[in-house]
């Protein structure tokens, strides 16, 4: 996002780091809203974890300081947007796997957090739209955004279009990266099930390699030249989406995954590849509404089904691939910062 602010021409004052450094370029910040300099807005991202306990080692070294700083600039004409990443602990699985101390401790400084955001922030960006469903009775005063992920455009989309089936001889490569469990959230046996009843897929999966050696003997008995396991990042992993046809967001269905807008899904377009995921949920809608892949329901046969029709027309997928094309054009990371512009400048005219 920061880069998408920069290459829309935005001269940004960064206040990162750690709470010391960001004490420091607060206290600079301060002194030139006094002397008179005008920033158009403040725009801000919450952590996955409390704002009091962001230092590596988690000490609450500056508790306020980043609340009253947003203060600070409403209260000089600066409008404070932020973005709220994270709202995990407020769903029902939260409450199920925080347990002990951590939980206890976690989600009253997590409340505490957005008590502080009614007086510091004039809107809440959030992933999707369906993200406010979230916040319980009291907690819906505020104005809020949906900004998703964006997309970095570079110079190998022009070749995305390209028939990449084909090219793969026949065979549908199918590709996840992320997390992989067994029994939750990122169980994989389903996928791994539906691949070995079909020929002519192969599916390369990229993950942790310390969560693959925890689940490897439950997946074990799927194991075959079909199936290729990979532990990469950067650069490398990326070269796994440039090989692969059909990018996979294939999960069991729960209340947090149908809110979330999936980083990964912007990472596969914005590499050509249309989007295998579960209609009902913020990632299929939009997948449908720029039609850069597909959606069904959660079940073997609804994946068999849509996986063999795309083996027996391997044209969809091509014809898919232009619109994943488009849809990385216009959904870039600096198309994200000029709606974040747009919006803020809005509040400060209405202040």
């Amino acid at each position: 996002m920061l880069q998408g602010f920069k290459d829309g021409g935005y001269d940004v004052f960064e206040i990162i780091g750690e709470s010391n450094y960001r004490a420091k370029r607060i206290r600079e910040a301060k002194k030139l809203i006094n002397n008179g300099e005008t920033f158009d807005f403040v725009y801000s991202e919450s952590e996955t974890m409390p704002t009091m306990l962001t230092d590596k080692d988690h000490l609450p070294r500056h508790p306020f300081m980043d609340f009253a700083f947003m203060r600070f600039c409403r209260s000089h004409g600066v409008p404070v947007g932020l973005f709220y990443r994270d709202a995990y602990w407020l769903s029902e699985e939260y409450a199920h796997i925080k347990k002990g101390f951590k939980g206890r401790i976690s989600a009253p400084l997590f409340r505490y957090d957005l008590l502080q955001y009614r007086s510091a922030v004039d809107m809440l960006f959030i992933p999707s739209r369906e993200f406010t469903s979230l916040f319980r009775s009291g907690l819906k005063e505020f104005s809020t955004c949906p900004l998703p992920s964006g997309t970095v455009i570079s110079e190998p989309l022009a070749r995305y279009a390209q028939d990449r089936v084909s090219s793969n001889r026949g065979v549908l490569k199918l590709v996840y990266v992320g997390c992989i469990t067994v029994g939750d959230a990122y169980d994989m046996t389903m996928l791994f099930e539906t691949v070995r009843e079909l020929d002519c897929v192969e599916l390369t999966l990229c993950v942790r390699e310390n969560e693959w050696c925890n689940v490897k003997e439950h997946y074990a008995p799927y194991l075959t030249d079909k199936v290729k396991i990979f532990h990469l990042k950067g650069d490398k992993m990326k070269n796994l989406l440039d090989e692969a046809d059909v990018g996979l967001l294939f999960f069991e269905p729960s209340q947090y995954r149908r809110l979330c807008m999936p980083v990964k899904l912007f990472e596969y377009i914005e590499h050509g590849l249309p989007v295998i995921s579960l209609r009902d949920t913020s990632a299929g809608r939009f997948i449908n509404e720029n039609e850069c892949g597909w959606t069904t329901r959660y079940s073997k046969e609804a994946l068999l089904d849509l996986v063999g029709s795309l083996v027996s027309d391997p044209m969809r997928v091509v014809q898919k691939k232009e619109s994943c094309k488009a849809a990385a054009a216009r959904n870039t990371w600096e198309d994200r910062a000029a709606q974040v512009a747009r919006c803020l400048s809005e509040v400060k005219n209405l202040g």
